[in-house]
């Protein structure tokens, strides 16, 4: 993807940088991925985590309501205008380094899409939802599961029509913690 144009871009719609971080990719993962970004995103401009131009403070009967429905929060979202910035800095408070906003993991990030291009013969459907799922489990991990746990759980929750074997190679090599066993109390 160029981005040439939106790098000169200092105020951000949502909806700009959820099409930007998903790079244009039309698959039914980004697509869950990217009402997921929009959601967390959305959470943080109401919790105020991450300024934000056009936002109209909601009370807390208003906020069940906008939590609730993710349609409520596609539409109340779309004129909310976030600095190029204060993106920037909440995504490096979350581990996040999107392409559209940080020049220096472009070259890496145009590899690995090239990788994972659907229309190839060669297309690793598996290899591409275990990265997807690394990606989303590693960004909120916390250690009250393991990670294979919290993997299978996003696969239940993304992929439902994976198989059982699927799901299983694909958690075994999405997770980064291979000793196994409970994971620690401390």
């Amino acid at each position: 993807m160029d981005f040439s144009y939106w790098d000169k871009v200092e105020d951000f719609q949502l909806d700009d940088i959820i099409f930007l971080w998903i790079g244009g990719v039309r698959d039914v993962a980004t697509a869950r991925q990217a009402i997921d970004l929009g959601l967390r995103l959305a959470m943080a401009v109401v919790d105020n985590k991450l300024p934000c131009s056009n936002f109209i403070s909601i009370p807390p009967k208003g906020l069940a309501t906008l939590v609730y429905s993710k349609a409520n929060i596609a539409q109340s979202c779309l004129s909310w205008r976030i600095k190029r910035n204060d993106l920037k800095v909440w995504c490096e408070s979350k581990g996040y380094k999107p392409a559209f906003l940080f020049p220096e993991v472009r070259n890496t990030r145009s590899e690995a899409t090239e990788l994972l291009d659907p229309d190839s013969p060669t297309y690793p459907l598996e290899l591409h939802i275990a990265l997807r799922a690394w990606e989303m489990v590693s960004a909120n991990h916390s250690p009250k599961k393991s990670p294979k746990q919290k993997i299978l759980a996003w696969l239940n929750a993304h992929y439902p029509d994976l198989s059982e074997e699927a799901k299983n190679r694909i958690a075994t090599i999405a997770n980064w913690k291979k000793q196994g066993g409970a994971p620690s109390s401390e």
